[in-house]
This record gives structure tokens, sequence and C-alpha cells, in this order.
């Protein structure tokens, strides 16, 4: 029975491993993109047009692989939005919906982080070198 329960669960690992993989993509500056929130989670309330806004975050993935201190790194009326990295390292992305009537603000959603939809992405950035110095015959 033993043997049983854990040939299972190696099992289970190694079909669910490949789906918690997270694709990196290599780059100083990338576009995002997601679906515009126009309802209610439960589908009976439908937003005007100019309620919803988008907080768009930053984590690190290395120094923050929880997301509990993310940076967040603009607030919008858009669906997409260029990210440009300027400090090397490895990120996800993070977007909540926030909801505002009249000038107040109503509630924010959770974030939808990158590492948690299909197929899951972050954005890692390198620093390039600068060229040689004191090049000469010799």
């Amino acid at each position: 029975m033993k043997k049983s329960i854990i040939c299972f669960a190696i099992i289970a690992l190694l079909v669910a491993a490949p789906a918690m993989a997270v694709d990196f993509i290599t780059a100083n500056q990338t576009t995002v993109a997601w679906d515009p929130v126009t309802k209610s989670p439960d589908g009976t309330i439908t937003f005007a047009s100019g309620e919803i806004t988008y907080s768009v975050y930053l984590a690190n993935a290395i120094t923050d692989p929880n997301k509990s201190n993310p940076a967040k790194v603009r607030t919008i009326p858009e669906t997409q939005t260029t990210l440009t990295l300027n400090t090397e390292g490895k990120y996800f992305v993070g977007v909540s919906a926030v909801r505002t009537v009249s000038g107040n603000l109503i509630g924010e959603s959770a974030i939808a982080w990158s590492d948690q939809v299909t197929p899951a992405f972050g954005i890692q950035f390198f620093i390039i070198p600068g060229p040689p110095s004191g090049l000469r015959p010799q």
C-alpha cells in the first residue's frame, strides 16, 4: 500500500512539474496585455466605461518569490502596457483591477500574477557589459 501511494505521488509530481514551469522572457522591455474587466465576478453588475483602471506590479522572482512586497509600476486605463527594466533580475508581472466611481475608490481586485496563468511567464533582464578599454597593440 505504501509503495502504491509513493508511486502515485511521484507520478503526480512528474505530471504536474511541467505545468508549474515559468518561461522567463529575456528582454529589458516587454509589452504585456490582459482582458478587460467589464463585470463583477458573479456577472450581476456591468461596470460603466471609465470605472475600471488597472494597477501594474513587478515582484522580484528571486528575492520576493511569494510576491509579498511587489512594486506598483503604474495605474492605467488601458489593457496593455510596456514594461522597461533597468535593474538586472527576474520578475513576475501582476495586474489588478481598480474600480473608481465619481472619483471615489470603490475597491481593488486581487493581483493576477504572470506565474499563475497558463502559460506561466516572467521577465528577466541582464545588464550588458561596456566595451573593453585600453585596446592597444602588443
